[in-house]
């Protein structure tokens, strides 16, 4: 089901205009991260959670960017995410 919430992380228009690229990551298997951005320098990821929040961050990704930071956003905590 779609999450109230997920419509802030889809706009684009006022992040970037901070600076921030955002994009979302996928394998061909089918593992995902809902949100990453890249802002000053580093790589930020998040997956958001309406429900439980039991993320981890996938293998492939640290893998690939073992620099990244990996946030699971909720339902308590997106709104210091948007800035609400």
């Amino acid at each position: 089901m779609y999450s109230p919430y997920l419509r802030y992380f889809g706009d684009h228009v006022g992040r970037l205009l901070n600076g921030v690229a955002d994009s979302f990551w996928r394998t061909y298997t089918g593992v995902e991260i809902d949100i990453v951005e890249e802002r000053a320098g580093g790589l930020y990821a998040y997956e958001c959670k309406w429900g439980k929040p039991r993320a981890r961050v996938p293998e492939s990704f640290l893998a690939a960017y073992p620099g990244a930071s990996f946030e699971v956003v909720t339902r308590e905590s997106y709104r210091a995410y948007v800035g609400v």
